[in-house]
Parts: C-alpha cells; structure tokens; sequence
C-alpha cells in the first residue's frame, strides 16, 4: 500500500538502512512506524478488581478494564483518566504501574497498566456493555479479551489487591506537551484532510478516500545500567536531538516487530556496545511527543563511544552531574538514588 506525505502531499519512499519507515523525496520529511501507547487502569476497591464488558470489536463482549490510545498531546496519565471517565464515568487516581508494560507485537501496541482507585458507582457508558467488580477467584479468566489484559490481572492478583502497589507511580518528570499537528495530507491518498468534528472521525478526516486519521505519541525506552552502586550516563553528541551535551542513558523509539525490553537492550547496545539484562521497572514518562519506559539493568564489559554518546562515564551518587542531566534521566536517578540502587 502507498503512503503520501503529510506535510505535501507526495508518495513516500523506504528509507534504505530502515525500509519499515519513510521519507518524502520532494520535501524531506520523515513518516516513522513505532508502536502505539496504549495506557490502562486496574481499579481495585475492597478487594475486588473493575472490569469492563466490550461492547465494540475487536474481543466485543469480552472483559478488559478501562483504556485505550494515547492521544498526542496528552500525558499518560491523562489518557487514562480521560478513558475512565468515557467508558464508565469515573474520576480515577493512578497509585501505581502494575508489573511492567506489555508489548502486543503482531499489532504494533504497548500497553501500559495503572493500578488505581476512584469513588462512586461507575455505569456503562462508550464502548462498554457491562461493568463489574471481581474478587481474584471471580475473575472470568476465559473471558478476558487479551493476552496482556491476562498478564495484567494475573500480576495484579500476585501483587495482592489489597496490598501496597510493587511500583508506586511517582511522577516527577515535568515537560511542556506540544499540541499534536494534523498533518495537511492523507497519508493513504494523499487527499487533503479536515478536522473532524468528532473523535469517531479521528483528529483529521479524508473527504477523497473517507479514512480517519489518528495523532498518537511514539513509543521509547531506555535503560539505565548500574554497577557497584554506580550509573551509567553518556553526555548526547547528536546536536540535532533534544538535550545535546546534556548527560543521558542510552535510550531510543521502538520499532515495530519487538518488545519495548528489547528495544531497551537494542538501543544499550547500539549507544555503548553493551549487553544489558533488565533487572526491573524504574516508572514512566511523558516527552513532548513520546512516551517513554524507563527500566535499568545490569552488563558485563566496558562501553565504548559512539555517535550518541562519544563520552561515557560511570557516576556514584555524590557524583551525579544534576545540573547537566536531561529531564528523564533526572527523574530516573532520583528514584535510583532513593532506592538505594545508586550510591556513594
């Protein structure tokens, strides 16, 4: 199928060292292909679990809990918010990350699952046909719509409902979220879009080929190694990226076609040589126009430069350059740092 440029209009072209993403040849702009956020939440109240009845395709009449696509524009956070309050009319408060975000490869998705709480009685509203609270034993699990909505509850119920979230959700990290811009063009025809007057529609709308055209943030991840106490950090050396000079871990986008764990390791590996193994979750992040899972881990050997990092330098906690660390980063140190995880 042939994609046109956003920006003009153009059929687009495969980039020869990514053939999964595009480029315009008339004005140069980029159409990259990276999973999709997709963020939801696991509401508990004495000691039942909110789940919901799907009332659209796919899975409809299976059961799920609140959720759905990030917008751009919006955090995580208020992405999942806005979901509870559509589907079933609630007001939530996010208390934690349950296990670690799930990738759907075959559909190009990563889910990522709150754990939370919200007051009142919540009423089937868009895209639900029944809602209900269910103790661990009560869970229809033959009925549950998908395979990372399994994995959820199935963590959730190894956590223990009424017990304190394993990953609180410390939201720490602060940026200016950059309003979506509706590309112009139809990237299936090439047509010229409209806004659409209702999110059915999409945030834009094709009048020469009737297709919907959704803005959703990219998917990253990163990976923080630590040793002896000591973190891993790379001063960034690509001056066409956010926080040039500034201090950062090797991080990237996610590519369709892998887990976010291994584009944690992929893109450790391509920015220090290393081979990372993921201990645990640090949290979650919201960038200008991505989201980003942040993770750290541990690796054998000595990193080498690269393009991205042509300074590499392992710091202890008295070392930390604060004034020099990119804003993700930032938040992840802290949070190492206060468990214990970065020292000296």
């Amino acid at each position: 199928m042939s994609e046109y440029c956003g920006q003009c209009g153009t059929g687009l072209v495969p980039l020869k060292l990514e053939p999964t993403h595009r480029q315009c040849p008339a004005c140069g702009a980029f159409r990259f292909h990276n999973p999709i956020p997709v963020a939801g939440i696991l509401i508990v109240r004495d000691g039942k679990v909110l789940l919901t009845r799907r009332a659209i395709q796919p899975r409809a009449n299976f059961w799920t809990f609140p959720g759905g696509f990030v917008e751009r524009g919006e955090s995580v956070e208020e992405a999942v918010r806005r979901e509870v309050r559509e589907e079933i009319g609630l007001d939530a408060q996010i208390t934690g990350i349950v296990d670690s975000p799930y990738s759907m490869i075959d559909e190009g998705y990563v889910v990522i699952a709150f754990r939370g709480k919200a007051d009142g009685d919540p009423v089937a509203l868009s895209e639900v046909s029944e809602v209900g609270w269910f103790a661990p034993e009560e869970i229809p699990w033959s009925e549950i719509a998908f395979h990372t909505t399994t994995a959820a509850l199935r963590a959730l119920v190894e956590e223990g409902l009424n017990s304190e979230p394993a990953h609180p959700h410390q939201r720490r990290f602060k940026t200016v979220l950059e309003p979506y811009g509706l590309p112009v063009y139809c990237h299936n025809c090439g047509g010229v879009l409209r806004a659409s007057e209702s999110l059915e529609e999409g945030h834009g709308f094709c009048d020469t080929c009737t297709s919907p055209h959704w803005e959703n943030p990219a998917i990253a991840a990163s990976l923080l190694i630590v040793r002896d106490g000591r973190v891993l950090l790379g001063r960034r050396g690509n001056e066409n990226r956010p926080g040039f000079g500034m201090w950062a871990g090797p991080a990237g986008y996610g590519e369709i076609g892998e887990t976010i764990e291994e584009t944690a390791r992929r893109e450790l590996n391509e920015e220090t040589g290393l081979v990372g193994r993921i201990s645990d979750l640090i949290s979650v992040y919201t960038g200008s126009s991505h989201i980003e899972i942040a993770y750290y881990g541990s690796a054998h050997g000595e990193p080498s430069p690269s393009a991205e990092f042509p300074e590499l330098n392992w710091f202890a906690g008295s070392q930390l350059p604060w004034t020099e660390l990119f804003d993700s980063c930032e938040t992840s140190v802290t949070l190492l740092q206060e468990r214990g995880i970065i020292f000296g």
